[in-house]
């Protein structure tokens, strides 16, 4: 009996690691989220740390969904989900708007130049 017991607690006590390990990692990668810069690469930055956000997303889901215990336990998995998705999709839009922005820069300088040759043509040829 006291094996069973025991066993229980260690099977207890390692849910309750592996559920704060996830948090730390899913905030983990949502801090490098708010540190992404938007650059050159910023799509190849992105696109995986935004794949592995949303994989630990799931899982942290999961693991509330399926959380024992008392139903306070249960409200702060969820609310600990639902700030950490809330926080990624923010900063998701805030990167992918300034990201917008700098291809769009890039496409009127592209525009200009294109102008400005064009009318130097026209002018060469006259």
């Amino acid at each position: 009996m006291a094996q069973l017991v025991l066993g229980f607690l260690l099977f207890a006590s390692h849910a309750l690691a592996q559920e704060a390990t996830s948090t730390i990692n899913l905030n983990q990668q949502v801090s490098l989220l708010k540190e992404l810069k938007v650059d050159q690469n910023f799509d190849e930055k992105y696109r995986p740390l935004s794949l592995e956000i949303e994989r630990l997303l799931d899982l942290k889901r999961a693991e509330c969904a399926e959380a024992t215990g008392q139903k306070s336990d249960k409200q702060l998995c969820f609310r600990e989900l639902v700030s950490a998705h809330k926080e990624y999709i923010k900063r998701s839009f805030d990167l992918k708007l300034d990201y917008l922005k700098l291809l769009h820069e890039k496409q009127i300088t592209a525009l200009e130049e294109a102008r400005k040759k064009t009318i130097q043509e026209i002018e060469r040829q006259f």
